[in-house]
């Protein structure tokens, strides 16, 4: 029955890391993507306002702004990321704790 118990946790263990580790790769593959488009958006953006602002200002004020959101988005992904990775660190420790209480059970 322990060895069976013992299996049971591993799979429980092993598919939520598993799903924690997808997630975190997911962030990773948003903030690649995002960084692409918000470089494909800059270059655009520098491109139209340039040719009809009549002085720099109006083009500085946009890439500052543009900036600004560019930095919003990638701290909501580092956030997000950072409760990935605690939920993982939850999960190891349940998963020990767990197992601990299992193998004292079965002396």
């Amino acid at each position: 029955m322990f060895f069976l118990d013992e299996e049971k946790l591993k799979i429980n263990y092993t598919r939520a890391r598993q799903e924690l580790e997808e997630q975190e790769q997911d962030i990773k593959a948003y903030r690649k993507k995002g960084e692409q488009l918000f470089e494909e958006s800059r270059k655009s953006l520098y491109y139209y306002l340039q040719d009809f602002a009549i002085d720099d200002e109006p083009l500085n004020q946009a890439l500052r702004e543009f900036a600004q959101r560019e930095e919003e988005y990638l701290e909501i992904l580092s956030e997000e990321r950072k409760a990935i990775i605690q939920k993982q660190e939850d999960v190891d420790e349940k998963y020990y704790r767990d197992l601990r209480k299992l193998i004292e059970e079965n002396k």
